[in-house]
């Protein structure tokens, strides 16, 4: 077990997350991209030399005495140079019956002025090394898919001095500040004034041409934008917009007057966020004019190309990311350094020579104005052709889609630091932008690396990773007390920052949490997340959750928004000091019967004004109504694996909710569309609806639902078809239960297959096309009259992966589906096991029942009962309890 001491080291990581410090140690170039050594030359005995004066200096050093530092372990840990915990007996003399020894000479822990020094003589070293690191990520970050064009020229901008031209004085920036040559930022906050004015005498301010530049009062921020261009207003505390700086004040809780959302001012501590913004703004990266004009001719020509990428886009990516990136003001940014680009002269050759300054906030959203161009190109649909400024050649879609993404990566590799807040906001952004591409294009191992990419900065940021720690690391009052006060009178509540860097950081770092349960592949190949450095970091658990929105989370205005959170509020700290198996099972039960209550008393409405008035219309409320149910029945289907757990007797209730769920997935979607079909004469459906109204987020789940029900009825299939078993040997109609659901099944694939909105905007992009494909290839598998019946699970996936399913579709399987192959095959495992207790062995097998609690039992009866229902078997924490009581109690062993 790793030491407290070694897990907290804040540079423990340095090493795998920069280069080696040796990789940028180099002489004169030998045309190779080595370094030229002579060994009979002058400087080789000039190095030699050096180094021998550094074995003396050395030498001289040994005999210095050591800085003088009492020890703080006892006695006999001293002696033998072991780890000392400490404690009076510590638990190493304990452990080797040293105790006496220990007590004559106990341990003497550091005072709290000790404790001080040591802290700060750590936050001191880190800082160097931050710096020290934060070189070697500029030197050796260059992504290695970047065009030649562009990485052929990374080099010779560095050696710029900073001396003005004939050939840049007419293409400065407008505000001429201090230059950063290229590949490296300037982090030093302060710069005097008289190095301010040296600098604009340099740069030649007056030769700027009036009409072509943009002033200081352009770059300011307007208060009162909306928060993202999308769906108007702010959600909530974390969806904070700080991408530039405010006058600050005092943190305001309360609603605002048109009651959309929760208006937050900047607190006293902001104007960290706020000077680090206009230090971007001041600081200047001079790019070369054949990297400067390849940005050009990658722009599309005219600016409402852009916002027609930015709309799709928009319609293309999650709520939450929606909330807490300001699309509003990127847009008018990128606008404005759009405008810049295409005014530059790059023609002739007399221009080829020039350079062109830009500011690290103008290069970080040009960066990010390429990535909205790929993701928005990706569902572009009308055909769009020959719109860029560079005319002569044809590009096909995937090339110029390419293109962008790695001009975005080099840009974004002259601007990379980590070392201050603004750059991690920069980051962040650039990776959820990255994800959604990625996403799309099924490019998940990419995303991986980027995933971990960004962890590799974010860690390296110690006073990030310190603001991220949860203050609290005991939960177990919380599960037990739910923030009770102690006997003293005490409260247990905990306390979190209210700092806005707090707020705003929190949003981002949860999103970043919950990208490892939206692609269960990240979990499999492992994070940093799980490293000393970030584990103790928050994740969205109930009580962050509240202290960020409220007791009842109604400070986030977005339904579908505020719904994920609570599940994802439920779902964390859960079980974490669970000291027995039964304490493990109840919590995993009680989960889901939580998220269940979250929407059933809406679907009971709902329900009663269907019974009510079948003609019910069909609005907004229902249809967020629809996409909450479906989300909570996936959960529902998809992890199934963890019924391990519950491997000493059948789990029945968890059994039951997993059948009737997969039975019932589709049973509200089925009734709305019937009802808006008949609603519009059939002018309209239920796909077209949702299409229009939500963004394409929302339909991953749809198709996600339709993966998980067809293998589910391959396995039934498989099961009940094998030639050593017969009719009536099952405890349950199996063959009624399979016919009951295909035909579900069938009608609903038909839906999505033959929507030509569908076709024409979805099933354009890698993802959706992928899954539509798969989806055909399993239906294609049940519909067949004489497939082969195996009999074993593992027999039928071979026969799947090999004759039926092509490899991409297979790949989109495992990677996206499942997240691994391991966790697809023990689901398959999982379901196959549930059809093989159903089957009778003997006599009184086919007697027992299926016993969930003395009030339900798993049976036709109750298959029927739920069979037309919205949701799977409805069940609470009294039932749970009573389920722990009558089967799991009784069978399980402490």
């Amino acid at each position: 077990m790793k030491s407290e001491d070694s897990s907290k080291s804040p540079t423990s990581l340095t090493a795998t997350a920069t280069p080696s410090p040796t990789a940028s140690v180099s002489s004169k170039g030998d045309g190779n991209g080595g370094a030229a050594h002579d060994f009979g030359s002058d400087s080789y005995h000039d190095n030699f030399e050096r180094i021998g004066s550094g074995a003396d200096k050395r030498r001289s050093s040994h005999n210095k005495p050591k800085r003088q530092r009492r020890s703080y372990s006892c006695g006999p840990c001293k002696l033998l140079k072991i780890k000392c915990d400490l404690q009076i007996p510590c638990s190493s003399c304990k452990k080797f019956k040293r105790v006496d020894k220990c007590i004559l000479q106990p341990p003497q822990p550091p005072s709290e002025e000790e404790l001080y020094k040591i802290k700060e003589r750590k936050r001191r070293t880190s800082s160097k090394k931050t710096r020290l690191n934060d070189n070697f990520v500029q030197a050796f970050n260059l992504h290695k898919d970047s065009l030649p064009s562009l990485g052929s020229t990374i080099g010779a901008a560095k050696h710029w001095d900073g001396a003005p031209s004939k050939h840049t004085d007419s293409l400065r920036h407008p505000a001429q500040r201090p230059v950063i040559q290229s590949g490296t930022v300037d982090h030093s906050p302060y710069v005097s004034q008289s190095h301010m004015l040296q600098n604009n005498q340099k740069l030649g301010l007056h030769l700027q041409n009036p009409q072509n530049q943009l002033s200081n009062q352009d770059l300011t921020r307007d208060q009162t934008y909306p928060h993202n261009m999308f769906n108007g207003s702010s959600s909530s505390a974390v969806m904070l917009d700080v991408r530039y700086p405010v006058p600050p004040s005092s943190l305001i809780h309360q609603p605002n007057q048109a009651g959309h959302a929760l208006e937050f001012q900047m607190p006293q501590s902001s104007q960290t966020i706020a000077q680090q913004y206009e230090e971007d703004e001041s600081a200047l990266i001079e790019m070369s004019m054949v990297d400067t004009k390849r940005m050009k001719r990658l722009l599309p020509d005219k600016f409402s190309i852009f916002e027609d990428m930015m709309e799709l886009y928009l319609k293309s990516t999650n709520d939450q990311i929606l909330d807490l990136i300001n699309h509003n003001e990127m847009s008018k940014r990128i606008h404005m350094v759009y405008n810049r680009i295409v005014s530059i002269d790059d023609e002739g050759t007399h221009n080829i020579s020039k350079s062109v300054q830009f500011s690290v906030q103008e290069l970080r959203h040009m960066s990010f104005a390429y990535l909205i161009l790929a993701n928005g190109y990706l569902f572009e649909n009308k055909g769009l052709s020959n719109f860029l400024f560079e005319r002569n050649l044809y590009k096909p879609k995937k090339e110029i889609l390419s293109d962008w993404v790695k001009i975005s990566n080099f840009i974004k590799t002259k601007v990379l630091s980590y070392a201050k807040y603004t750059d991690l906001l920069f980051l962040m952004d650039w990776y959820f932008l990255i994800k959604n591409y990625y996403t799309y294009c099924n490019m998940i191992v990419e995303n991986y690396l980027e995933y971990n990419n960004l962890l590799n900065h974010v860690v390296l940021n110690n006073q990030f990773v310190e603001l991220m720690e949860d203050p609290e690391k005991d939960y177990s009052f919380f599960t037990k007390t739910n923030g009770a006060t102690n006997e003293d009178g005490t409260s247990n509540q905990v306390t979190y920052p209210k700092s806005y860097e707090f707020i705003l950081f929190a949003g981002y770092w949860m999103q970043l949490r919950l990208v490892e349960i939206e692609f269960t592949f990240f979990q499999y190949k492992g994070s940093l997340l799980s490293s000393n450095q970030l584990k103790n970091t928050i994740v969205p658990h109930k009580m962050l959750l509240q202290s960020l929105y409220g007791q009842s989370f109604m400070s986030i205005k977005r339904p579908l928004v505020r719904f994920s959170i609570q599940i994802w509020g439920l779902y964390y700290k859960r079980s974490r000091y669970s000291t027995s198996i039964r304490d493990v099972i109840r919590s995993y039960l009680e989960l889901y019967a939580e998220v269940q209550a979250l929407a059933i008393n809406e679907i009971r409405e709902f329900e009663a004004n269907i019974k009510q008035n079948p003609n019910h219309p069909i609005g907004t409320w229902e249809l967020n109504l629809l996409i909450k149910n479906s989300s909570a029945l996936n959960l529902f289907i998809r992890w199934l694996s963890f019924i391990r757990i519950e491997a000493n007797y059948f789990p029945s209730l968890r059994y039951t909710s997993y059948l009737t769920s997969m039975m019932n997935l589709f049973n509200q979607f089925d009734l709305m569309d019937s009802m808006v079909i008949k609603q519009t004469n059939g002018e309209r459906d239920l796909i077209s609806v949702l299409l229009e109204e939500y963004p394409y987020h929302y339909m991953k789940c749809f198709y996600q639902c339709l993966i998980y029900q067809a293998l589910f009825l391959i396995v039934l299939e498989d099961f009940i078809k094998d030639d050593s078993q017969s009719k009536g040997m099952y405890k349950l109609n199996l063959e009624a239960i399979f016919v009951k659901v295909f035909g579900k099944f069938i009608s609903t694939v038909h839906k999505f297959y033959n929507h030509s909105e569908l076709s024409s905007k979805l099933h354009i992009v890698g993802f959706f096309a992928c899954s539509m494909n798969l989806i055909m290839e399993l239906t294609k598998y049940l519909q067949m009259s004489n497939k082969p019946q195996f009999g074993d699970f593992t027999d039928l996936i071979y026969d799947l992966k090999v004759t039926r399913i092509s490899n991409e579709d297979w790949d989109i399987l495992l990677n996206f589906y499942f997240g691994s192959r391991e966790n697809f095959m023990r689901y398959i495992e999982k379901a196959w096991d549930l059809f093989a207790y159903m089957k009778i062995i003997d006599d009184n097998a086919g007697q027992e029942e299926m016993m969930i609690t003395p009030k339900y039992t798993l049976n036709d009866e109750l298959i029927e009962e739920c069979s037309e229902s919205l949701v799977g078997f409805e069940f609470d924490s009294g039932t749970v309890n009573e389920y722990m009581k009558c089967v799991v109690e009784p069978n399980t062993q402490e």
